[in-house]
């Protein structure tokens, strides 16, 4: 005999409303018939059968207000972050030009990759390139962002 419980949706089976939404989730249940096949729930007396047409209808509904928000958080981060990253190769690119013109220095920047800004010295001036690093790796951390580490090569 089936316990009876205020959380049950279904009397006769002793089915609860958590047991119903998993259901509907994982099996991506539309109808009734779907969610009595799966958890029993509706297959007695049948007086469950609207409150658990209701919780599809619910669930469906949140996850459409789930799908909205999510792609209302991805566009304008996907579009936002082409912009971010011309301005970040554009600014690199002028503290290199500003640091090697302040230091009597020729130095290239080549390319930025995922975390690493690769520079490379024309000069083979050794003395001066652990300094200049430095002084870039600071200048593009304050103005440009942090966790980009400066590469001679």
């Amino acid at each position: 005999m089936v316990t009876p419980s205020h959380n049950n949706i279904c009397t006769c089976f002793g089915v609860p409303k958590h047991s119903i939404v998993d259901a509907i989730r994982t099996y991506n249940i539309k109808g009734v018939d779907q969610v009595t096949k799966v958890t029993c729930a509706g297959a007695g007396c049948g007086s469950c059968r609207r409150q658990i047409r209701d919780i599809i209808d619910q669930v469906r509904r949140d996850e459409q207000l789930d799908a909205i928000e999510e792609k209302k958080y991805q566009q304008p981060k996907a579009a936002a972050s082409v912009i971010p990253v011309i301005k970040q190769l554009r600014l690199i690119n002028d503290i290199v030009e500003k640091t090697a013109k302040a230091k009597k220095i020729k130095i290239k920047f080549n390319s930025l990759d995922k975390h690493q800004v690769n520079i490379e010295f024309v000069d083979n001036d050794y003395a001066k390139q652990a300094s200049i690093i430095e002084t870039l790796q600071d200048e593009i951390e304050t103005k440009v962002t942090k966790g980009l580490v400066v590469v001679a090569k």
